[in-house]
C-alpha cells in the first residue's frame, strides 16, 4: 500500500510539472547555464554546463523557447 501511495504521488507531481517546462527551463538557463568564456573544446557561441566524464550541456534561446542540448567536450589537439 505504501508503494502504491508513493508511486502515485511520483506520477500526479510529474504530471503537475510538465506545464511549467518552460519556465523551468528560463530559470536553469538564468541560472546553471553560463558563457563558456576561453574553456577549450565547447562551443563558445553557447551557454553551457559542464557535467560528468567529459559531457557538456548547452542551452540555446531559441526566442520563447530554451533548447538545452549534450555533447562530449573536444580534447584540444596535442593533448
Amino acid at each position: 500500500m505504501i508503494c502504491l501511495i508513493a508511486i502515485s504521488a511520483s506520477v500526479m507531481s510529474t504530471s503537475a510539472a510538465i506545464p511549467f517546462l518552460p519556465a523551468l527551463k528560463w530559470i536553469a538557463y538564468a541560472a546553471d547555464f553560463q558563457p563558456p568564456g576561453m574553456y577549450p573544446g565547447v562551443d563558445a557561441s553557447k551557454r553551457l554546463r559542464l557535467l560528468d566524464n567529459g559531457v557538456v550541456a548547452y542551452a540555446e534561446r531559441k526566442g520563447w523557447l530554451i533548447e538545452i542540448t549534450k555533447d562530449y567536450v573536444v580534447s584540444p589537439k596535442g593533448s
